[in-house]
């Protein structure tokens, strides 16, 4: 039996310098729970990090405790993924009738 995880994306803003955003980004990294790291360009957000946890409580102080906290962080905002139920999807849809 496997563990749901709860799996967010939080965008982050630094500081408008580019050695302190991958100063952030090397510390994400290292960051417990965060398993992806991307930097942004062109939009109001500089870095995005897949974070996952075992519960909601986990990601929340994941953000607040372990993100917020990087020198160089000055925003963060954070977009939980939920997944849809197996028969949401076109999978467990009804069979298509067949033609005679």
């Amino acid at each position: 039996m496997s563990v749901a995880m709860t799996t967010a994306y939080v965008f982050i803003s630094t500081a408008p310098d580019a050695e302190l955003i991958d100063e952030v980004c090397t510390r994400l990294k290292k960051t417990h729970g965060v398993n992806e790291v991307y930097k942004l360009d062109h939009c109001e957000w500089d870095v995005l990090a897949k974070v996952e946890y075992e519960d909601d409580r986990g990601l929340l102080d994941a953000v607040t405790i372990d993100i917020r906290p990087i020198h160089g962080v000055i925003e963060t905002s954070t977009r939980i993924l939920y997944e849809l139920d197996a028969c949401q999807t076109q999978e467990c849809s009804e069979p298509s009738p067949s033609t005679a």
